[in-house]
């Protein structure tokens, strides 16, 4: 059986990140290490992992932030396990996850990528995704962008050689799983899907949220550093959905408009969701922040009912 580390990754997460490694220590196979790497916290997050009375539980701290990527990375290189399971500090695994992976890469080749379903909480509601695994014809920039599929870091299970085979570019702090699903992709990675929701992915509607932030610099130079990788479809879906959102200025907002027609003509949104878009496209940036909050503020008294 080979050795596994779980990676964890945080910044500024002192409340949470002891919900995350319990998760890890809980698995029914256990992980033989969990490396928990802090990226320059400011509050009391290291404290509160060195409070953690497990050997197995080991605390890496950068010096200065450099975001997500490099943490990740940082505790891959620092990780002593054959395979390396990653976990964001405000998710947590299911306790069979480990297990349901190993039992299913047991046949695998040695470079393999194993991928589970999750549960999405935004703390009103719960959904399963991936509605489905990648097909074998599908284009990875489709199944990512347009169809909804997600290799999610939190689902991910990989050989520790394959992880640092495939570094993310210098610099980079937003798109990380997909990035990763793309460059694993680009190298001919096979996938083993894993049909059953083994991490709970807390995507909750804070405006704090890297994820939650329109970043249409971001975007379009992504989408422009992997425009070999995505498919015309894709892009145009991506343009409507995620950089519409995020533009600036009267001449930014006609262009967010423009991008999501496009993709209306196209076919990858329907009449509803094109308006809804549209909609998202025309708010300011002074309104989009303040919004947001009290959006979550709403989903949380209704979720305490």
């Amino acid at each position: 059986m080979p050795t596994v580390s779980a990676v964890i990754t945080v910044f500024n997460r002192e409340r949470l990140v002891r919900r995350a490694v319990d998760s890890a220590l809980a698995q029914t196979r256990p992980p033989d290490e969990v490396v928990v790497v802090d990226d320059a916290s400011t509050d009391g997050t290291a404290e509160a992992v060195r409070a953690i009375a497990d050997p197995r539980v080991r605390l890496v701290r950068h010096r200065e932030n450099l975001g997500g990527p490099e943490a990740m990375w940082t505790g891959f290189r620092e990780a002593r396990g054959e395979l390396v399971a990653p976990l964001d500090s405000d998710d947590e695994w299911l306790p069979p996850k480990l297990e349901r992976q190993l039992a299913a890469v047991g046949g695998a080749p040695a470079e393999f990528c194993s991928y589970t379903q999750l549960v999405q909480d935004d703390g009103l509601r719960r959904r399963v995704a991936p509605a489905r695994a990648r097909r074998p014809d599908e284009a990875m920039s489709d199944y990512l962008l347009v169809e909804r599929g997600l290799l999610q870091t939190g689902t991910l299970l990989l050989p520790r050689a394959l992880a640092l085979a495939t570094p993310p570019p210098e610099g980079m702090r937003r798109h990380l799983d997909t990035d990763l699903a793309l460059r694993l992709d680009a190298r001919g990675t096979p996938l083993v899907f894993v049909p059953e929701a083994l991490t709970l992915w807390h995507a909750d509607f804070r405006a704090d949220r890297l994820s939650r932030r329109p970043s249409a610099d971001d975007d379009l130079a992504w989408l422009a550093l992997r425009a070999g990788w995505i498919t015309s479809r894709a892009r145009a879906h991506y343009l409507a959905t995620t950089v519409a959102v995020g533009q600036r200025g009267l001449a930014g907002r006609l262009r967010g408009l423009g991008w999501v027609a496009r993709a209306r003509a196209r076919g990858t949104v329907d009449t509803p969701e094109a308006l809804r878009l549209a909609a998202k496209a025309l708010v300011t940036d002074a309104v989009y922040a303040p919004a947001l909050e009290r959006l979550a503020g709403l989903r949380r008294r209704l979720a305490r009912g």
